[in-house]
């Protein structure tokens, strides 16, 4: 196995583990590549913030932090634009990754295809009220099947304490549940995996499960 994909929430632990992977598989004498791959690069943070400043419309976060989103008609009409624009972008980095993985490195990924496509699924869902099942099956296809599985799982109170305590703002709480229930289908479709619920353990606990389980494949 010489990918290694860490799936969960924003705060859930993901950077923290895939840093300590990194250097424990580097102490090893491997190649080691870090990668992060999700919807919402830059193309789509520019259109993001000039639709949310110029045509934007109230949000409340919970705990009553007010924010301003692009308003949900002028998103489902340039839906199909938005997303065919960011699976191109993700596409054209899973390429880099092969590369990678040709060339001999093991793959950390914080963030990978399965984010693209739960955020492409709940934006649909959500927003533009269909789901563009051509595209999701186009994402699904480049996932690798030969991979870890972390599934690193929060709940949305522990989050929320984790975003107050670094100054950040949460994802919204039915986007957080979403997230998590989408986690929980995944970890049952890809082996070897491993669901850690982060809050019942410390950082080193959690890193010597996921170790553990790493280091039980062929790596």
């Amino acid at each position: 196995m010489k990918f290694i994909y860490l799936y969960g929430p924003d705060g859930a632990g993901k950077s923290t583990q895939a840093r300590l992977i990194v250097k424990v598989l580097r102490l090893k004498g491997l190649k080691v590549k870090r990668v992060l791959i999700r919807s919402k690069h830059y193309p789509f943070r520019i259109l993001w913030n000039f639709l949310r400043l110029t045509c934007g419309e109230p949000y409340v976060y919970p705990g009553g932090y007010v924010t301003k989103v692009p308003k949900r008609t002028i998103l489902q009409r340039i839906s199909t634009f938005i997303v065919y624009a960011e699976l191109l972008n993700a596409l054209a980095l899973t390429f880099i990754v092969q590369l990678y993985l040709r060339l001999g490195y093991v793959i950390v990924a914080e963030r990978y295809l399965l984010d693209s496509f739960t955020d492409f699924l709940y934006f649909f869902k959500n927003i533009v009220k269909k789901r563009p099942i051509g595209v999701l099956k186009i994402l699904f296809a480049f996932i690798p099947r030969d991979m870890i599985f972390i599934f690193l799982d929060a709940d949305y109170q522990t989050l929320w304490k984790r975003y107050k305590k670094r100054g950040s703002i949460p994802e919204p709480e039915d986007y957080i549940a979403f997230q998590r229930a989408v986690g929980k289908v995944f970890s049952q479709r890809f082996n070897p995996n491993i669901t850690i619920f982060t809050p019942k353990n410390t950082i080193i606990q959690t890193h010597s499960l996921i170790i553990n389980v790493v280091f039980k494949e062929e790596i």
